[in-house]
């Protein structure tokens, strides 16, 4: 099948998908836990690619591994990892309190601490991808009906074409 007009809307979805799932990151970033885009690297390395086989189209999203926490959120109960709270604690930067004894904590010890909280707590859900996704739908569905009907039509006339000249 021809996919031609079906490639056009996938890669416009694709492309509104990521855009409005950045802008929620940009404008949205706080959390109980601080930052959620403090490094950028989430919303600056996003990115798609449209896969066409002889009978579907898909569209393939490439985020960050850690998407999933800032999307769904994390249960409490389960340890994050430490090295990556010290990096963002490095990055963003982080400036600790003084301990009970007057002590700044390493970023080591920071990034225990903050690790604990989220064992303890959890991380709460954004849904921002999905919100993008869903809210996307309800202008996309009827773009894509209209974009398969005419793949269709075109790829009906190539074939009835192909076997008039046979």
């Amino acid at each position: 099948m021809n996919w031609t007009r079906t490639i056009e809307i996938a890669k416009r979805y694709a492309e509104e998908v990521i855009a409005l799932y950045r802008q929620k990151l940009v404008d949205n970033p706080k959390s109980q836990y601080g930052d959620k885009n403090t490094t950028g690297n989430l919303s600056n390395n996003l990115d798609y690619e449209v896969v066409v086989s002889d009978d579907e189209v898909k569209v393939l999203l490439y985020i960050e591994d850690y998407w999933k926490y800032v999307e769904e959120g994390r249960m409490s109960g389960s340890w994050p990892p430490v090295n990556k709270i010290e990096q963002w604690i490095e990055t963003k930067p982080v400036l600790p309190q003084p301990n009970s004894n007057g002590k700044l904590p390493t970023t080591k010890q920071l990034a225990f601490l903050i690790s604990r909280t989220i064992y303890e707590n959890g991380i709460e859900p954004t849904y921002y991808l999905s919100e993008s996704i869903e809210y996307l739908q309800e202008k996309y569905i009827p773009l894509f009906e209209t974009a398969l009907e005419e793949d269709a039509a075109n790829t009906a006339i190539v074939m009835f074409d192909e076997i008039l000249n046979w």
